[in-house]
Formats: structure tokens, C-alpha cells, sequence
């Protein structure tokens, strides 16, 4: 199965302001709600519980460059402030890339999700990038509100 790592890079001094986090209510009676950030540039990080009961995250739209857009798995890296970065399984597609249930051919782990949900929660700033170039970034100012109040709605959802 070809992998693309993704991963985040750049000074933490460089990113510019960036909007807050909101939690986006149910809409719908199949709709658990979810929490999201959308930066300057309109790229969006979405976390809501899908309906397996588990925590899924999305990015959009879809930043891999054309020449490796038809790759569909990838290893997603996120780099919170200065901390070792974490990975995230994903599948992309023209639309975005959505959280994959296996990571290297091992399922995904709640405590796998955990540790990505706790570092958001707590994290200053995320940064995400493909290969050296840094592709996106987002605050994380109001995520631990906004994913405080998801849980609340959600307290069976598992990774919250």
C-alpha cells in the first residue's frame, strides 16, 4: 500500500493570526455535532464522533500538489507548539482527507486518538506540511472549550 508522510515543520514565530475553534451543533437526528477550525486560507480541521462511536478527524480541502494526488493513504504528522509530532492515519481524496482506521496496517487506537485529542485540547498552534513545506496552520485558542463541549454532548463518543 503506498503511504505519503506528511508531516509538520516551520517556526512557530511565522504563523499568523488564525481563528478560534467552534463547536457546530447537530443538525440532524443522526447528526452528533462537531468542533472545527477554519484558517485564512480556507483549509478546515473538523473533529466530530462518528457513527462508529469514535472520534474522527477531517482536513479540507484536499493540500497534497498533483503530483501525488491520486495517492489516497496517507500518514498525517501534527506538530503542536514544539512537541514530538503525533500521526494520523488518513484516506484523501478530491474533497480532503479523513481519519483512517488502520495506521501502518494496525488498527488506530483510542489511546492513539486520545493523545491527539489532549494535544489539541492543551496546544497553542498546529502545523501541518508535506514533506519541508509546511502546507496549513491552525490556532488551537478555543479548542479545549469547544472539544469540552463536544464531549458533553457526546460523553460515549470514545478518543474525547
Amino acid at each position: 500500500m503506498l503511504r505519503l508522510l506528511l508531516f509538520a515543520v516551520g517556526a512557530l514565530g511565522a504563523a499568523p493570526a488564525l481563528a478560534d475553534w467552534v463547536y457546530r451543533a447537530p443538525e440532524a437526528s443522526d447528526d452528533t455535532g462537531s468542533v472545527y477550525v477554519q484558517n485564512r486560507q480556507g483549509h478546515r480541521l473538523d473533529l466530530g464522533c462518528g457513527n462508529g462511536g469514535f472520534v474522527g478527524l477531517s482536513l479540507r480541502p484536499d493540500l497534497r500538489p498533483a503530483n501525488v494526488s491520486r495517492i489516497e493513504h496517507a500518514i498525517l504528522q501534527l506538530r503542536i507548539d514544539e512537541r514530538p509530532p503525533l500521526f494520523l492515519p488518513v484516506t484523501c481524496q478530491d474533497h480532503g482527507c479523513d481519519q483512517a482506521a488502520l495506521h501502518l496496517g494496525k488498527p488506530f487506537t483510542v489511546a492513539e486518538i486520545e493523545a491527539v485529542v489532549a494535544a489539541l485540547r492543551s496546544g497553542s498552534s498546529l502545523e501541518i506540511a508535506l514533506g519541508a513545506q509546511t502546507m496549513t496552520r491552525f490556532s488551537l485558542t478555543g479548542s479545549s472549550a469547544a472539544l469540552g463541549r463536544l464531549k458533553e454532548q457526546n460523553p460515549s463518543c470514545e478518543g474525547l
